[in-house]
């Protein structure tokens, strides 16, 4: 099992956590959930990182690198500027921020800041790699042929997965950040402001989101014909999985209140009786939500093992859509999927509460269960994890009977109900002594 260390990065004083099959983040804005997601992004798609390298230096295409520069050296730079990428300066950061992630017990790798005074940068980035990494890297720095511009396709599935085996971690990392309805909204422009950046324009875009964007610009075409399009390029893996697929295009519709689709060039939200409106007229709420539900759903039919990270899936939804859009999460986990969520919504976690539940008493009386929430959407309590953020620290907030996520979201509900119960004494208190009647029925 994956875990990972963090020390006075960002907001977050000190955090230590496992990954699991489906984590839950909970807390206030700007309390660091986004933070640790970003971090287990960082680190999760060190792998990938890895196997570009190789893929470059073997066919001459390693930019600022000499000839002879070893794989360690250059993946130093590389993810240097990864973490510059996805944190921003290093110059604002405490002298002691410090982040170990452990692949396994043999296998990490350590990031914190050095001060040496010989080093002309303030707050110089290392990076420290466990002797199993490092040793990998020197066996592979003059080990792969040279295959001029193109490498066969068996040798780079042959270096993944090696690569996977050594990081023990077999899933495609997936990103969608907080603040979509943005992207969404230029999404008619988005390839063309997109090409049209230089690197030094598109480094002022957060890593994060610079992934995202360039996931939904690949993908994009793929939706021509909906959701159904989608079904019908993947007929074998559809028929595998068919009623996880079918159960997960009626949530996306449900979700969306209509089928995406890019045609000649144009985003649009099909709705019925061949009315469509543009995406970017579309609402907030579908705005926010389209790609959370086009990329569940392409991941799920393509079924090869995907981490997703999603911030905040609530956001502008209705509660019932917000629901929906956690069923359709539970049906991607339950297919072999891992995700990570970072909310702020009560109706998230109660959804969530809902699934575990389902899962917890399932052994005891399943058919009646399965009568209210379908065996697909079901949680079990030892793939969930669920972590409160609050003033640097993070603590558990699964409660260990039954697994389910204690609701700190829902404490600022007794605040405010609290403050109704004063006034509303206070009105009654008024009224007795005025002698005023309030009694409906007089």
């Amino acid at each position: 099992m994956h875990s990972i260390i963090i020390d006075k990065l960002g907001p977050i004083e000190h955090a230590e956590l496992s990954d699991n099959k489906f984590m839950v983040f909970i807390g206030s804005q700007a309390s660091g959930k986004s933070t640790i997601a970003k971090a287990i992004y960082f680190f999760r798609t060190v792998k990938d990182d890895i196997l570009s390298m190789f893929i470059k230096k073997t066919t001459g295409n390693m930019v600022n690198a000499s000839s002879d520069e070893k794989c360690v050296d250059h993946m130093n730079k590389i993810l240097r500027e990864k973490f510059l990428g996805i944190f921003g300066s290093s110059r604002a950061m405490s002298k002691e921020m410090q982040v170990t992630y452990k692949y396994s017990d043999e296998t990490y790798i350590n990031i914190k800041l050095d001060n040496d005074p010989s080093y002309k940068n303030h707050n110089f980035i290392m990076i420290n790699y466990s002797h199993n990494i490092i040793d990998y890297f020197k066996i592979n720095d003059n080990a792969l042929m040279n295959y001029s511009s193109v490498i066969p396709e068996s040798e780079i599935t042959s270096a993944k997965e090696e690569i996977n085996n050594l990081f023990h971690d077999i899933y495609e990392i997936v990103y969608i950040p907080a603040g979509r309805s943005m992207i969404t909204l230029l999404a008619e422009q988005l390839n063309y402001i997109y090409t049209i950046m230089d690197d030094i324009q598109k480094r002022t875009i957060d890593l994060c989101t610079r992934s995202y964007i360039e996931n939904i610009i690949k993908l994009r075409p793929m939706f021509s014909n909906g959701l159904q399009g989608i079904e019908r390029d993947n007929p074998i893996k559809v028929r595998n999985n068919y009623k996880n697929i079918t159960r997960a295009k009626k949530l996306a519709n449900n979700v969306l209140k209509g089928v995406y689709r890019f045609n000649n060039g144009e985003d649009r939200l099909d709705i019925r009786n061949s009315r469509y409106v543009k995406i970017n007229y579309a609402s907030s709420g579908q705005q926010e939500a389209v790609w959370i539900v086009n990329l569940l759903f392409y991941y799920l039919v393509q079924g090869k093992p995907s981490f997703f990270i999603i911030e905040e899936p609530e956001s502008h939804l209705f509660p019932e859509a917000q629901k929906h859009i956690i069923d359709l999460i539970a049906i991607f986990q339950n297919a072999g999927h891992s995700v990570l969520v970072t909310t702020h919504s009560p109706y998230v976690l109660g959804s969530i509460n809902n699934l575990l539940y389902a899962g917890h008493v399932s052994e005891e009386c399943s058919d009646s269960i399965n009568k209210i929430i379908d065996s697909s959407l079901w949680l079990k309590k030892s793939g969930v994890s669920g972590w409160y953020i609050n003033e640097g620290t993070v603590v558990n907030c699964v409660n260990d009977e039954i697994g389910l996520i204690n609701e700190y979201i829902d404490e600022i509900s007794n605040v405010i109900n609290n403050d109704f119960d004063k006034m509303l004494s206070i009105k009654t208190n008024f009224d007795e002594e005025a002698g005023i009647n309030n009694d409906a029925s007089i």
